[in-house]
């Protein structure tokens, strides 16, 4: 008895949505509201954002840019060790293998 009444209520809320799902595409195109996207304005809608001026400290950048090229030298330097020590590893573990 309450499985009926489960499965009634069930098949009740499954024909709703899919009777909203069919008005919802034979409204024609005009009548549709677009979906909006979080930090884009809608097409053809101009933008009401302007972004403010901001000065650029050079010398700040041109350090900051100097110190990820140092950092990224010292990472770069740290993968090809890791890389040449696996790949010693590999021929001596190749060269004490016995082949029968």
């Amino acid at each position: 008895m309450i499985g009926r009444l489960v499965s009634r209520r069930l098949s009740e809320n499954s024909n709703s949505l899919t009777w909203a799902s069919r008005t919802a595409k034979a409204q024609p195109e005009a009548h549709r509201v677009p979906r909006w996207i979080p930090g884009k304005a809608p097409m053809d809608t101009s933008s009401s954002y302007e972004p403010e001026y901001a000065p650029i400290d050079l010398d700040l950048l041109q350090a900051r840019v100097f110190a990820l090229e140092q950092i990224s030298k010292k990472k770069d330097q740290l993968i090809e060790n890791l890389r040449s020590s696996y790949l010693t590893l590999v021929e001596h573990n190749k060269s004490q293998r016995k082949y029968i």
